[in-house]
């Protein structure tokens, strides 16, 4: 089903001889045309970047660049940069919980009071005001795990990403990355990306099922492919299924659970306590906290993956 589309109430403007125009006139149509595109804009096109916004920048930078662009939100807002910006990389030195801190670079539409005056004139009887104004949106750092502060928190859809940074000591722990930009424009062919998830690093848990303990999952992180919707994920189970006891095996089916944009679960379902030949399969015993460990470090068991879009 798709998302509705909020229609705004429109007003022709007409005109005749004659007749004396006043400000209010003039921005009337001057609304009429850009609601109308805006409209256009989230009816029939995608958000995201439609051109240039390119942000380039080294390890150790304390800034990065940001190149001229097009892009659209959600709500079908003009995102225009016309002239390249220099953006100094938020002063941290890090994560709290130790590592390099994740920031979003975005592009964010500006309503026409927060822009600017670039040109202000006088009229009759001691008025006065605002007749240009340049267009151009918020660039700004935000984290995206903020939400103590409403006017802070990342909006999807609404903040544009140009780039995600990682910051360590002030400055760029690497390049900016492009994981997290969307374009605006339809892809031509399906996006596929591939990737797995690492092996000695791969956190299981068990699942129950009526109680019971019915095998193991993961949480599998694909933000590095920066899908912008969810895509069709297959996957398949990678390490050791032979246990130290030799004659004992862990194995079982996996399936995806969740699929998201930047993750989906791997879930491996453990048929309990089978016997074939003189090995055992999944025998209850196995069934520990220790098991947990051994198939992340001594198992290696990882999960490979490919995502397609579109």
């Amino acid at each position: 089903m798709s998302t509705p589309v909020a229609i705004p109430a429109l007003e022709r403007l007409a005109f005749f001889d004659g007749q004396l125009l006043e400000s209010d006139d003039l921005a009337a149509m001057y609304d009429y045309h850009r609601e109308m595109r805006w409209l256009h804009n989230r009816s029939l096109h995608g958000w995201g970047i439609a051109v240039g916004f390119a942000v380039s920048g080294a390890k150790g930078d304390r800034t990065v660049s940001v190149a001229p662009g097009y892009a659209i939100d959600c709500q079908g807002h003009d995102l225009v940069l016309s002239r390249p910006a220099a953006m100094q990389i938020p002063p941290v030195s890090g994560a709290a919980t130790g590592g390099p801190a994740r920031y979003y670079l975005t592009a964010s539409y500006i309503t026409d009071a927060s822009l600017a005056p670039e040109e202000t004139r006088a009229g009759m009887c001691g008025t006065d005001g605002a007749v240009r104004r340049v267009e151009q949106p918020l660039l700004r750092w935000q984290d995206p795990n903020e939400v103590a502060i409403p006017e802070l928190r990342y909006r999807r859809g609404l903040d544009i990403v140009l780039a995600s940074i990682d910051i360590l000591d002030c400055a760029l722990a690497a390049a900016p990355s492009k994981a997290q930009r969307r374009n605006a424009r339809a892809e031509v062919q399906p996006y596929v990306r591939a990737g797995t998830s690492p092996a000695g690093a791969t956190d299981w848990s068990y699942f129950t099922d009526l109680g019971v303990i019915a095998g193991v999952q993961a949480t599998i992180d694909t933000s590095t492919a920066g899908f912008g919707s969810t895509p069709s994920y297959v996957a398949n189970l990678m390490g050791d299924r032979v246990l130290a006891a030799g004659s004992r095996v862990a194995d079982g089916i996996l399936t995806v659970v969740a699929p998201a944009p930047g993750s989906f679960v791997a879930r491996v379902t453990m048929p309990r306590n089978l016997k074939i030949g003189t090995i055992d399969l999944n025998p209850n015993a196995i069934f520990t906290s220790t098991l947990l460990v051994s198939l992340r470090n001594s198992q290696q068991w990882c999960v490979g993956w490919i995502g397609m879009e579109g």
